[in-house]
């Protein structure tokens, strides 16, 4: 892990490192522009292509099909969730992070790599050997409208078993990864709903292609008997 930012704003100590903070910003807004050109980009061409016949019997396949659509929805989608980490970043707010019930990439041990938590024994911090509180199980232990700031101090000297009483101990990228894994029948079937439909889309596109091109090799043939 990095070090932590360290500065101060009158009475008040400031542990946000910045360049990371604006860092996340900036990627999430970067997500926050792509998904606002694929909304926009996906609005324009549905309003281009005439929007969908709502009397026709095959209304719901327009909807399943129209890749302008698909465009609109990730284009949603992506907003949404980029705008919630843009947000959570920029307003410095923990309730993301804390959605995985996680600590550190790989464990809460990683939190000694940084100097402010280092169980170094040149480290005379009351923070040393500890982990930052929004690794705490309960942050609010000591009142509901309270942070107990301190509530993950010295859990690095505890057993895993003993910190997992305080602490949340997993990875935070061992808790993504096992979020997917949990749920990969569910990503399985979305990935493969999107194949399979753009696969009939491309299908039914090639047989109205043929279509077209019989009706006007058809229509030339009349044409030219008369």
């Amino acid at each position: 892990m990095g070090h932590r930012y360290h500065r101060r704003f009158g009475d008040r100590i400031s542990y946000i490192n910045q360049w990371v903070k604006y860092s996340l910003c900036l990627t999430n807004f970067i997500f926050l522009a792509v998904g606002t050109v694929f909304l926009v980009f996906g609005v324009i061409a549905f309003t281009e292509s005439g929007g969908i016949p709502w009397k026709s019997k095959t209304v719901a396949l327009h909807w399943l099909f129209n890749l302008t659509v698909i465009c609109m929805v990730v284009g949603v989608i992506t907003l949404f969730v980029s705008l919630a980490g843009f947000v959570g970043s920029l307003r410095e707010n923990t309730c993301l992070l804390r959605f995985l019930n996680c600590c550190g990439p790989k464990s809460y041990l990683d939190w000694t790599a940084s100097r402010f938590f280092s169980c170094d024994k040149s480290n005379i911090s009351p923070e040393a050997c500890g982990v930052p509180y929004s690794c705490c199980r309960q942050m609010n232990d000591i009142s509901v409208n309270i942070i107990n700031t301190s509530c993950g101090f010295g859990v690095q000297k505890f057993t895993t078993a003993e910190a997992s009483r305080l602490v949340w101990t997993t990875g935070c990228v061992d808790a993504l990864v096992s979020i997917v894994e949990n749920n990969i029948v569910y990503f399985a079937y979305g990935f493969v709903s999107v194949a399979v439909f753009q696969l009939i889309a491309i299908l039914l596109a090639k047989t109205l292609h043929t279509q077209i091109n019989d009706q006007l090799r058809l229509l030339h043939q009349e044409n030219n008997y008369y």
